[in-house]
Order: C-alpha cells, then structure tokens, then sequence
C-alpha cells in the first residue's frame, strides 16, 4: 500500500514490530556497541605471598578500554575490614591507578596473614575483582624462613 504521496505503508503490527526490533537492540546507538567487557585489574603491590609492615602501600591498576574506570565504585576489604574510602581517594580515573600510601591506613594492621579484596566497575557497570594473600609482620628480623 502505498500513501497519497507515494509512500510505503506497512501494516499497523509489522510497523510495531520493526519499531520494538530497532529499539531493542543493544548497538549503542551512534557511539558503538555499549560496553559488555570488565575491567582488567592487575595488584602490583604488595606482591602474592608477600610479608609487609603494619602499615603497607598498594598499588593496583585498572584497565578499561571501554567506558572507562569509575572510582566511585571501588570496594575493598582487608580480610573483611572495609577499607575502600582509602582506596578510592588513591584512583586516578584517567589512568586507572589506585595507591594507597604505606601508613593511609591508620591504625596498622596486625600481624598475621591478610587478604586483600579489590572490587571496581567500569562506567557501563561490569565489575572485576581480584584478591591478594600478603602476610603482616611487625617483629623484628620476620619474615619467611631463610631456604
């Protein structure tokens, strides 16, 4: 069918369908595909298994080729003692580094295996976590066995 200007008309439920069709799909409209993939986090410091004093620094840092990195949403915990606020005044959103400086966390930690867990999303909302064993030690002359 066609108008009185010579359009093509389609069907009241084919032009439904073919509206819900354009506006369903996930093309990110003008800018690309929207953003499905993570950040990558990588914890530079302290290394794995590593044996740190009361009061260590951090570094982790976050890629995201994406939307980008968004600060705002980092969480972490120190076995299980919420430390983010630390954490997220140490990002950089522009080049995805977090640092924290040795002695931020006040008080020390004390001795004894720790775990640290690293949560951050990207500005489209995918989340990436990564953890990192270190062992606290404050004794003099501590630290792994001589081998």
């Amino acid at each position: 069918m066609r108008s009185s200007e010579g359009a093509m008309l389609l069907p009241m439920g084919l032009a439904a369908l073919l509206a819900l069709a354009s506006c369903s799909g996930d093309d990110g409209g003008p800018s690309g595909p929207r953003d499905a993939t993570p950040p990558t986090i990588t914890v530079v410091n302290p290394s794995e298994g590593s044996f740190v004093g009361a009061r260590p620094s951090f570094f982790i840092r976050v890629t995201d080729l994406g939307s980008g990195v968004f600060c705002n949403s980092i969480e972490a915990t120190i076995s299980g003692a919420n430390v983010s606020e630390f954490f997220r005044r140490g990002c950089e959103e522009e080049s995805g580094d977090v640092s924290v400086a040795g002695g931020a966390i006040n008080p020390g930690l004390a001795d004894g295996g720790r775990t640290l867990t690293f949560r951050i999303s990207d500005r489209a909302g995918n989340q990436a976590t990564a953890t990192r064993q270190f062992t606290v030690d404050t004794e003099p002359g501590g630290g792994p066995p001589p081998s």
